[in-house]
């Protein structure tokens, strides 16, 4: 009997210890799109320079809520992603938290994709968040080129003045407005080399 409540003692703390270096979705946030009610990942063609608007905020954390120290983590886009979107470095977009758990990704694309899980954010092998949509003022109608200019305005116009959000809405609140118009100059005239 002894050995086998010792036994079960160990198997829990085995255990306990193990699951606390391991990242856990609840306890983590990624923002801005864990407060955006319809989330998407947003991408801004851009050289040397970021984007505010296409920067993730993400601290991963453990099943204590502790953070997760060095934990590494990466975007992966979904294969239906690859044609429609360009990207404008590889890796794409990954890299190692700081002690406190502490990244900031910056999605250096272009394009618009819907697609289930077309964007998975993995911390150490595991998914912390799936999007469906990944936007960019980089969106003429057509897959992106890297490249934000006149025929992007044109496109994000026209979806101001229908209301048809989609691509348009880098908000993530299901409509196209001021907020987005902003996310869209933020882009306005930016470009890099397509890796795709």
């Amino acid at each position: 009997m002894k050995h086998w409540i010792w036994g079960a003692g160990m198997l829990l703390m085995i255990g306990t210890g193990a699951s606390a270096d391991l990242p856990e979705p609840v306890y983590s946030t990624v923002l801005p799109q864990d407060d955006m009610q319809f989330p998407r990942v947003v991408g801004v063609p851009s050289g040397e320079e970021e984007s505010p608007h296409a920067t993730m905020y993400i601290t991963v954390r453990d099943f204590y809520g502790n953070p997760v120290p060095n934990a590494f983590v990466e975007l992966i886009f979904n294969t239906l992603c690859r044609d429609p979107l360009c990207t404008c470095n590889e890796p794409f977009a990954n890299g190692y938290a700081d002690e406190n758990g502490y990244i900031e990704l910056n999605i250096k694309a272009g394009g618009c994709c819907e697609a289930q899980d077309a964007v998975t954010i993995i911390a150490n092998g595991i998914n912390l968040r799936y999007y469906d949509w990944v936007v960019s003022p980089d969106h003429n109608g057509e897959e992106g080129d890297c490249a934000v200019d006149l025929a992007d305005f044109a496109t994000f116009a026209n979806a101001m003045m229908s209301g048809m959000a989609g691509c348009a809405d880098m908000t993530g609140d299901g409509a196209v407005n001021l907020a987005d118009f902003v996310g869209f100059r933020d882009g306005w005239m930016r470009e890099c080399d397509p890796s795709r």
